[in-house]
């Protein structure tokens, strides 16, 4: 969605949401967003860019650019709850992001970017809820 640089940018000094990728309007429905049917912006907030980089230091700046590919690539998503989405993306390195609607269902946001593994792949698939594109 927004260009490498000006995400670097932002990243070393967030202080507001950033727009990191757009989310198909197909997973927004799921999420039963205000305006089904249309895409919306997955934000990235100052607190999940530090939690994620405290938690996760092996995850690069630039992987977050990944986020707006795995989302528009992305043929299957495991539901946690009603307003929240788990995308993974299985190919070399295994990718989970997982984003979560506000109540209102005006707003998107990334709450979690890591890489992950087999074990915890397994645990969401037999705990959440698939849908298909």
């Amino acid at each position: 969605m927004e260009n490498g640089l000006d995400f670097a940018q932002w990243a070393e000094s967030p202080k507001e949401n950033f727009p990191i990728a757009q989310v198909p309007a197909w997973i927004a429905a799921l999420l039963k967003m205000e305006n089904a049917g249309e895409s919306y912006a997955a934000l990235l907030s100052p607190q999940t860019f530090a939690k994620n980089r405290n938690h996760h230091p092996d995850v690069a700046i630039t992987d977050y650019l990944r986020i707006d590919e795995m989302l528009n690539r992305a043929e299957v998503v495991f539901m946690d709850s009603a307003k929240t989405v788990v995308v993974i993306e299985e190919a070399g390195v295994s990718w989970l992001v997982a984003l979560k609607a506000t109540q209102t269902g005006k707003a998107l946001f990334v709450t979690s970017f890591r890489k992950t593994h087999a074990g915890d792949i397994a645990r969401k698939k037999r705990n959440a809820v698939l849908h298909k594109k």
